[in-house]
């Protein structure tokens, strides 16, 4: 899976080299182009999401609060409704939430098949400013961590290393056995046949 990744052991730890995030060709509920070079050269969240999602509705106001927090430094978000989330609602939501970031409804699915067939919600990734995939969550993120994370990703140059075919976010180190379990847990909530509404 994306998160075993092109791994290069050394000293017990491990360099993740992070796979590049799949092209953005949406329009947003305003009728703005979203696209991967208008997003070039910024951190972004995109967060997977649906209005019947109990855990998505909770953490929206935290989305809210940290794009509001982070955009003026390069941070930006996109929340991706599911294909089944009927239009109306989305807007509705989006409306009545006042949500300052772009909302697009992926109507034919073809975002979250693109994303590796998205089915749980919410489901989020972050971003680099070279368009890699640097951390995935499944469910609600631990938002103090994720801030932590995301002044560092955007304070980085980010420079290439190695053979220069993948960024590494400062040369971060993870821990082998925390990785491993994350990689286990990530693989559970994989593995579940739930409905798609389901949190």
């Amino acid at each position: 899976g994306l998160a075993l990744a092109g791994l290069l052991a050394w000293g017990g730890l491990v360099f993740l080299r992070q796979p590049m995030a799949p092209a953005l060709d949406l329009v947003d509920l305003r009728g703005e182009a979203i696209t991967s070079a208008s997003l070039k050269g910024k951190v972004l969240l995109v967060n997977f999401w649906a209005t019947s999602c109990v855990t998505c509705v909770h953490e929206m106001p935290q989305l809210v609060e940290t794009f509001r927090k982070y955009r003026e430094q390069g941070y930006d978000t996109l929340a991706v409704a599911m294909s089944y989330d009927p239009p109306a609602y989305v807007a509705n939501f989006a409306e009545r939430r006042q949500l300052p970031f772009g909302v697009a409804i992926d109507n034919t699915g073809e975002v979250a098949r693109a994303f590796g067939d998205i089915r749980l919600t919410p489901t989020t990734f972050l971003i680099d400013k070279r368009g890699a995939i640097v951390k995935r969550y499944v469910g609600a993120p631990d938002f103090p961590a994720l801030h932590a994370l995301l002044e560092k990703l955007l304070a980085s140059d980010q420079r290439r290393d190695f053979d220069g075919d993948y960024p590494i976010v400062n040369h971060q180190l993870l821990d082998t056995k925390q990785h491993q379990q994350e990689v286990e847990e990530l693989a559970a909530w994989e593995s579940l046949e739930m409905a798609p509404h389901r949190d």
